[in-house]
């Protein structure tokens, strides 16, 4: 079964939330095992902002992707 989400339509959107998304991954993939409590919130905060942009940018992926997956 595939399940298909919307995604904005508009190519520059797009490549921006897609840039977003890469900050993020750079920025969880800097965390590891020796990470401390601190280092963690520091990420998590990051993560919020690009979040957040990301919610200005497309409310609905926002809500379809993102907010979702916190719940």
């Amino acid at each position: 079964m595939s399940v298909k989400y919307y995604y904005e339509q508009d190519e520059d959107t797009r490549k921006k939330i897609d840039d977003l998304l890469h900050q993020n991954a750079v920025i969880q993939s800097n965390l590891g095992l020796e990470s401390t409590p601190e280092e963690k919130q520091d990420a998590h905060g990051a993560w919020m902002k690009l979040a957040s942009k990301i919610r200005d940018l497309d409310s609905k992926f926002y809500a379809e992707r993102i907010q979702a997956q916190h719940q």
